[in-house]
């Protein structure tokens, strides 16, 4: 599984400001590589960093994995 958190650009009024100065947001995404499967996903403002609170979402990701899986490796 990957994690991912990269900023989307938005002009829209209600887009908070970012780390790299614009404005956006920066959603965190679970995506299970091999089964091709996006397995959770969180949709914070952009001024939220990409580390905060992801351990809720990772126990997600891996809470959705088939039954039949033995192995799991995260990054």
């Amino acid at each position: 599984m990957d994690l991912d958190a990269t900023i989307q650009e938005h002009h829209k009024r209600e887009a908070k400001c970012h780390y790299k100065g614009g404005r956006g947001y920066q959603p965190s995404v679970i995506y299970w590589v091999e089964a091709d499967q996006i397995l959770g996903h969180e949709y914070p403002d952009g001024n939220v960093p990409a580390g905060m609170s992801n351990l809720p979402l990772i126990q997600l990701g891996f809470s959705r994995v088939s039954p039949g899986v033995t192995k799991l490796y995260f990054r």
